[in-house]
């Protein structure tokens, strides 16, 4: 079976537009066919282009968030 154990979480969004429209966890398989029907069907709940990227970051966004939360209050 053709498929992918990613590292990090492959991150699926729309290009120009910021968000995540759905993430797929590290180190769980997803076989090819998988990918392309997870990605076929969010482009037709959104009506728009969906492309995915497998996660970059060493620090997730939502600790980022909380630090700048924190640094905004000052």
């Amino acid at each position: 079976m053709c498929g992918y154990l990613p590292k990090n979480e492959l991150i699926f969004f729309i290009p120009g537009k910021s968000g995540v429209v759905f993430t797929h966890p590290a180190n769980h398989f997803i076989s090819a066919e998988q990918l392309i029907r997870s990605q076929e069907n969010l482009m037709e709940e959104t009506a728009h282009p969906i492309v995915y990227v497998e996660e970059r970051r060493k620090k997730s966004r939502r600790s980022q968030d909380v630090f700048l939360c924190q640094a905004e209050r000052g």
